[in-house]
């Protein structure tokens, strides 16, 4: 009869043999699972680059700290800023925006960053936006901010918050 250690050892020689019998099939899944995680970097990389180029075209005249801002942003929230490059792309192709369209755009995507996704933004969030640039008479005596305001409402409702709804249907139907 077997002493209760030899039993002992055997059972965690069984165990080990078992083991090692599976280290071969972990490694296997171990292995395809980098290898998807390269290939998902890499895609991400080609993306990331890819939307480094539509910076530099879309902030080539515009102020250091707009391109910056972007770059920044990218770092953030990719997808709001792929959607604001897009957006500007085709508002230059078809309209010919002027400079400092681009950049109060550009400022929208800063505010939210990465609290936001474009694709979930409301016309309450860009309101807020808006609200935010408002300042008390005692600092605006001249009432800017309120010009400010009334320009951006009508970018921002008008073109940009088109495009957005615009683009959540097409993302739903799809």
């Amino acid at each position: 009869m077997p002493s209760k250690k030899s039993i002992c050892y055997n059972k965690i020689a069984e165990s080990i043999t078992e083991r090692n019998n599976q280290i071969p099939e972990l490694l296997q899944k171990i292995l395809e699972i980098l290898n998807t995680i390269v290939a998902v970097n890499d895609i991400e990389n080609n993306k990331i680059e890819e939307l480094k180029r539509k910076i530099d075209t879309i902030t080539r005249y515009q102020k250091p700290y707009i391109s910056k801002m972007l770059n920044e942003l990218l770092l953030q929230n990719p997808i709001n800023v792929e959607i604001i490059c897009n957006y500007i792309i085709a508002e230059q192709n078809e309209i010919n925006i002027k400079e400092s369209t681009k950049e109060t755009k550009i400022h929208l995507s800063k505010f939210f960053s990465n609290n936001k996704s474009f694709y979930d933004m409301t016309k309450e969030n860009i309101l807020d936006y808006l609200n935010n640039l408002k300042k008390p008479s005692s600092i605006d005596p001249t009432h800017k901010s309120i010009g400010t305001w009334n320009a951006r409402q009508m970018l921002f409702l008008n073109s940009l918050g088109g495009y957005i709804i615009k683009m959540n249907l097409t993302t739903q139907k799809g």
